[in-house]
């Protein structure tokens, strides 16, 4: 019994150095511990960290209470990442983002979990200082394993066979840690994400690589999909007689449906710009040395704008075009200029002489120097007014 826990208590040292991200510990506002992907992080050992206070580190935390760990959970630090700087003696300032989670709120114990802004890193270093081998040290781990705010588990790369989970990892997939333990990863992947997956492992097995990261689908008991975000990283182990991965998730499930619903959204709008009876024009300013609007050019049409001046408008100064006359076009630029410039949409009616036509005409800025125009035939309805 005893030599399964020293086991298990190795295996949680090991895996929390092995942790491609940064994590520190905080302890009554002190760093106490952290892994080594924090100390090539931060480019120091335990020693130097610990006389480092977190503020001095990093700019969040000139914002939290580290005292109060009570109100800490409660707020949105150990929600979501929250943008901060890292600054370290002899070098420039790092942007990063850090997500807390309380360990004990009777000791005041915080895991920092820190990722470079783009690219969380996926870092390994060859050294530990072999201060944080103490049997405290290691049930501190072993909390950070279980509490976890990403699904982390461990792998057989063979046979697939799941040997450990920490409760993240089961409540993202939905399933017992029991249930995992007895399956291999491939019955709940998404069989249209398997062949990337597998021949991701394959490279990993074959130490082509040694990690690797990948958005997936899991399947849960119900038949419904969970979208993850995936890192994958070959983990070393000295009990083990066969090799090893770490696997681990972030649930990704609102963030896809979120931009799916923008996707189809995009969808529908393209639809009703190309196909609606209003004409609508994308342009852009055109200044000279002195700043001042000299021209404008076109940058998107619909269909029914192309149809309205019979050319297709994309990619023209509208000084080129036929469709206006110099002195007109003038008149254009000084109206755009100032709904571009300003923001201030107008709404007019107007008569080309070109086509002698009559539109009812919006105009608002879509950015600084960028307008919009949609234009509405009302040629019979004028033609009927000026009878009447």
């Amino acid at each position: 019994m005893n030599q399964d826990k020293n086991m298990n208590k190795n295996f949680h040292f090991n895996l929390f150095n092995k942790l491609p991200d940064a994590y520190l510990v905080v302890e009554n506002g002190l760093f106490i511990d952290c892994n080594e992907a924090a100390l090539q992080l931060l480019q120091t050992n335990i020693k130097q960290l610990k006389e480092l206070a977190p503020a001095s580190v990093f700019s969040a935390f000139n914002n939290i209470n580290l005292q109060s760990t009570t109100k800490l959970a409660a707020s949105e630090y150990g929600k979501q990442f929250i943008s901060s700087q890292m600054s370290l003696p002899n070098a420039s300032p790092m942007h990063v983002k850090i997500r807390l989670t309380i360990i004990s709120e009777e000791e005041k114990c915080i895991l920092v979990q820190v990722a470079i802004d783009q690219s969380p890193g996926l870092i390994q270093a060859n050294n530990r200082l072999s201060e944080t081998s103490t049997q405290n040290t290691q049930q501190l781990i072993h909390r950070i394993f279980e509490q976890s705010p990403i699904g982390i588990a461990l792998i057989n790369s063979k046979s697939g066979k799941i040997l450990e989970v920490n409760d993240k990892f089961s409540a993202i997939i939905g399933r017992s840690p029991q249930a995992l333990k007895h399956i291999d990863w491939m019955t709940i992947a998404d069989p249209e994400d398997f062949e990337e997956d597998f021949r991701n492992m394959l490279k990993l097995s074959n130490n082509e690589i040694s990690n690797y990261r990948l958005n997936k689908r899991y399947i849960k008991p119900d038949n419904t999909e969970v979208w993850v975000r995936m890192t994958v990283t070959s983990f070393m182990f000295n009990e083990s007689q066969h090799p090893l991965h770490l696997c681990m998730i972030e649930d990704l499930t609102e963030l896809m449906k979120a931009e799916e619903a923008f996707r189809e959204s995009e969808l529908n709008f393209r639809l009703l710009f190309e196909n609606g009876p209003i004409a609508i024009t994308y342009h852009r300013l055109i200044y000279n040395e002195a700043h001042q609007p000299v021209d404008f050019m076109c940058i998107d049409a619909n269909k029914t704008y192309k149809e309205y001046i019979g050319i297709d408008p994309i990619g023209h100064k509208a000084s080129n075009m036929s469709i206006t006359t110099k002195s007109n076009t003038q008149k254009w630029i000084k109206r755009f200029n100032r709904i571009a410039s300003i923001g201030k949409a107008q709404r007019f009616q107007e008569y080309i002489e070109m086509n002698d036509r009559w539109y009812d005409c919006a105009v608002f800025q879509y950015k600084r120097d960028h307008f919009v125009a949609a234009f509405l035939e009302i040629t019979k309805q004028k033609q009927t007014e000026i009878k009447l």
